[in-house]
């Protein structure tokens, strides 16, 4: 198949355009997972024949013109100097071997010399401390000095949170030492190592893999490579929930600040990571593309010091924003190796001691650190994890870690010092929830629909995941929300013609496979505000009326 060049209009508008000639041949799949790309995300198609692999399954029909080398730069993160130029991209550091398809572990780190204080402190450059450098294969070891992350004591956030707060808001994140004690930490660590031998037990007497598909998404979060690597859910247990409140209170009201009392509790978990883990790929836990979602806030506390070696969490300041990751989506097109793409991000290792608590904003792009062999330094690594949502905001979380019993049922009022809050029980949000959760593409439908009629602008995100589902009713609603520049999309008549195109092929394409003599697809496409009204009570939209609108998909 030859792949025409197109215009620099929507990714779903190219994909459209080369998947039509073709759906009934090739099936309603192909492309089906950049569904969830944004409207622009690549610049240019080129040209391409496509030979076969094996089996006869067709290479993805499109590649980026752009080089990696030719990649503009992002601006660097904030508080960031350059001073020197380092090793050239030709010089390896001893031992090193570096390149595509190599792995690139952190090897020298220097030693800090003291902590960046406050928002609005600045250093001078000789007074610039070192917060380590990561050995990247092609590029040598990174010998520019760059400043420690924004550096808070508890008892500096409980005279003023204010400095604090923006800083986060500007880099994305920052660190509070001694924000959990120390015997809080060890008691974790004991409780951590034990729910976590519990579950490696259930999956080693689990009698077939539905059953330990089942262990896996009840006690396991996506992060897990059951080897060296586990995204452990936790219960709320006395233990837990009192290092929860301990790491409230030592925060002040920042977390207040940065997304209020009634903010649900969306995470609670542990990542353990043993010698031999491998570093993770860099990501954000929520996007900026393609969805208007407020960020949520993640407190990570590591639960022993955190050396070099046992692959400390890598921060890339000043990236929670859409430049960034569009730009980290252009590197992941063209595979960009992951050595390279942590250096063109800026990416710093949070070295720190136990007790550290470390505040990210969710956008912010991040990995998981290479844990070293033994021989190497490597040991295990335990990192707690609590992040609460920002109310009226439901991003995709599908790959939050969370137990189901927990589910919508404790917001930060409850952990904090404050006076208590109520918070009206929501049935029909939760139980919407659950079965997205589980992959059901009706409930994912069923809660975009809902959130919509709430004013959420995670509708849309759910309506992306029911079409990647291949519930082709999810389409009508997508193309809705673009036609009227619903939810924080921009309005685009022509995007949203596409989507319903691509619908009705869809549905045309799926009938003909099955032998189905369903009725016509457009019979499911028309989606109308009265249907909408009937299901679950949505008010009358009105051009004056923008939070009314919402609901008329």
């Amino acid at each position: 198949m030859t792949v025409d060049i197109v215009d620099h209009s929507s990714l779903l508008a190219r994909l459209v355009s080369c998947v039509f000639r073709k759906r009934v041949a090739e099936g309603p799949d192909l492309g089906l997972q950049f569904l969830s790309l944004p409207p622009g995300a690549c610049d240019v198609l080129v040209p391409s024949r496509l030979p076969g692999l094996d089996g006869g399954k067709p290479l993805a029909p499109w590649k980026l013109v752009e080089d990696p080398a030719t990649l503009p730069d992002l601006p660097p993160p904030p508080g960031f100097l350059k001073k020197g130029k380092g090793k050239g991209k030709g010089q390896s550091a001893s031992g090193l071997k570096g390149g595509l398809g190599k792995s690139n572990w952190i090897a020298s780190f220097t030693g800090q010399k003291g902590k960046a204080r406050g928002a609005s402190q600045v250093e001078q450059p000789d007074q610039q401390a070192r917060a380590g450098s990561l050995a990247v294969g092609r590029f040598g070891v990174e010998e520019n000095p760059v400043p420690n992350f924004g550096c808070f004591d508890p008892e500096e956030l409980k005279q003023s949170t204010f400095n604090c707060t923006t800083l986060v808001v500007e880099r994305g994140c920052c660190i509070v030492p001694d924000a959990l004690p120390s015997h809080s930490c060890t008691q974790l660590c004991g409780l951590i190592d034990a729910v976590l031998e519990e579950v490696q037990q259930k999956l080693r007497n689990a009698p077939d893999d539905n059953t330990r598909d089942q262990v896996r998404l009840t006690e396991l979060g996506s992060v897990h490579a059951e080897d060296h690597r586990w995204d452990v859910k936790l219960p709320l247990c006395s233990e837990v929930r009192c290092a929860v409140e301990l790491l409230v209170s030592s925060l002040g009201s920042l977390l207040e600040d940065l997304v209020s009392r009634d903010a649900v509790l969306a995470e609670l978990a542990c990542v353990v990571s043993d010698p031999g883990a491998k570093q993770q790929p860099l990501h954000a836990d929520t996007l900026r593309i393609g969805s208007a979602c407020a960020p949520s806030v993640t407190v990570f506390v590591p639960l022993q010091d955190t050396r070099a070696a046992m692959g400390p969490t890598i921060l890339c300041q000043g990236t929670h924003n859409l430049e960034s990751h569009l730009s980290l989506f252009k590197c992941e097109q063209v595979f960009m190796p992951q050595d390279v793409v942590v250096k063109k991000h800026g990416g710093l290792p949070a070295i720190s001691a136990a007790g550290t608590a470390i505040i990210m904003n969710s956008n912010l792009l991040h990995c998981g650190g290479a844990n070293l062999p033994e021989a190497m330094g490597g040991s295990r690594r335990r990192l707690f994890y609590v992040t609460f949502q920002t109310p009226g905001n439901t991003p995709d979380r599908s790959s939050f870690s969370l137990r189901e019993d927990l589910l919508e049922e404790y917001y930060l009022s409850d952990f904090d010092s404050g006076p208590s809050l109520e918070h009206s029980p929501d049935p029909v949000r939760k139980d919407l929830l659950l079965g997205s959760l589980r992959g059901d593409s009706s409930a994912m439908l069923d809660l975009g629909i809902y959130l919509q009629s709430q004013g959420d602008p995670g509708a849309v995100e759910y309506f992306r995941k029911a079409a990647l589902k291949k519930n082709v009713k999810a389409f009508a609603y997508m193309a809705d929300v673009f036609e009227q520049g619903l939810l924080g999309i921009p309005r685009n008549p022509e995007e949203a013609t596409k989507l319903r195109n691509f619908g009705l092929a869809m549905e045309e394409s799926m009938n003909m496979e099955a032998g189905s003599d369903s009725p016509p697809a457009s019979a499911h496409l028309q989606v109308s505000e009265q249907s909408e009204q009937r299901h679950f009570g949505a008010a009358e939209a009105s051009e004056d009326n923008p939070a009314s609108a919402m609901s008329s998909a």
